[in-house]
């Protein structure tokens, strides 16, 4: 054979052995880089639709329909009250304090984002009406008790304690199983401590003190 053509075959075959030797580096390094991607858009994929706390507070849409949860909860019961921090008369300024504005009724709390969704999981058309809140008021006054207890619930709200805060915000003290708690609320969005009530019982709550507040 030749010696020129062997060294050509030479050649070929230092050149085959030299791109078997590089090719497993470079499927490798591939196979790294597509796992990369696979990792990015798994990651992609799965970004929860979750929001801080802090998310909702600052939307002032928070609790239209579209932007309700049914697995958000929250837990209302996280303020405890005592000493002189409890004091009605400390919480708002004397124009707003017990206004009885008249604006507050069932048109209102129908309104609430939340309200259609949960109603109907709760199987419940209606809060209590004014009437019987007023009632309810009426009846603890003749016997000089502070409290009354809310419909469809255990809580023994202090009507004497709702103060209105602003045009629709209001402070109240309600005590449950024994324990005093200090709440806010805003009628006009259904909020209660800044998030939608977990429960028909925590609904009713609401709608007493909006009442309260609030009912003509």
């Amino acid at each position: 054979m030749p010696l020129l053509l062997r060294r050509g075959l030479l050649a070929c075959v230092v050149a085959v052995m030299a791109l078997q030797a590089v090719e497993p580096g470079l499927s490798k390094q591939k196979n790294n880089t597509n796992k990369r991607r696979n990792s990015q858009s798994s990651r992609t994929k799965s970004t929860s639709s979750f929001k801080h706390p802090d998310y909702w507070r600052r939307n002032p849409n928070r609790w239209k329909q579209q932007y309700w949860s049914p697995v958000q909860r929250y837990n209302h019961w996280n303020r405890p009250c005592n000493g002189l921090g409890c004091d009605p008369r400390t919480w708002a300024p004397s124009s707003y304090r017990n206004t009885r504005r008249g604006w507050y009724n069932s048109s209102t709390y129908r309104g609430w984002g939340w309200w259609g969704s949960r109603s109907a999981a709760w199987d419940y058309g209606a809060l209590a009406a004014g009437s019987i809140i007023a009632a309810a008021i009426t009846s603890a006054q003749r016997t000089q008790a502070p409290t009354i207890v809310v419909p469809d619930s255990s809580y023994q709200l202090n009507y004497r304690s709702v103060q209105a805060e602003t045009d629709n915000g209001i402070r109240f003290l309600v005590s449950r199983g024994g324990v005093t708690y200090q709440m806010d609320a805003d009628c006009r969005d259904g909020e209660l401590n800044g998030y939608a009530p977990n429960n028909l019982s925590e609904a009713q709550l609401l709608n007493a003190a909006c009442e309260v507040a609030y009912g003509s």
